[in-house]
């Protein structure tokens, strides 16, 4: 029985039907859609080999508050995109919107070469103070 079937299970109410959306995936759709991952991995890869970082924005739009978040409307296409081409990536805080939501910074590098997106993490911390700033709802 899968996971998501055992009502017992802690997992999330809202990812669970993400996981239940796989049932209706034949075995010839998934090994179609492997084909057409490799595919875009080498496209992107081949189209970025020069480079040992991309930095992108982490979500397309400022912050919202959690208590407006909308599973079904998910903001995560720039880090889903991340996860189809199994690349390394981490976020590093880059500023505050005016309703002091924190905005992110995406740093997207190559398969398992975790080590060089760390670094670069490193020195972009080093170069600027927004890590070390507290929203100011923080602090009441």
């Amino acid at each position: 029985m899968p996971l998501c079937d055992q009502m017992v299970l802690p997992l999330d109410e809202d990812v669970c039907p993400r996981i239940l959306a796989g049932k209706r995936v034949s075995a010839r759709q998934y090994l179609d859609a492997l084909a057409e991952q490799g595919r875009i991995k080498a496209q992107f890869a081949a189209a970025l080999d020069a480079f040992d970082v991309l930095a992108t924005p982490t979500v397309g739009t400022p912050a919202i508050p959690l208590d407006h978040v909308d599973q079904t409307a998910t903001r995560g296409g720039f880090t889903r995109t991340v996860n189809l081409l199994e690349r390394c990536t981490l976020t590093v805080l880059n500023g505050f919107t005016e309703e002091d939501l924190p905005s992110g910074l995406q740093l997207i590098g190559r398969a398992y070469d975790a080590g060089t997106v760390l670094r670069m993490r490193w020195a972009y911390e080093q170069a600027t103070d927004w890590h070390n700033r507290i929203p100011s709802g923080l602090l009441d």
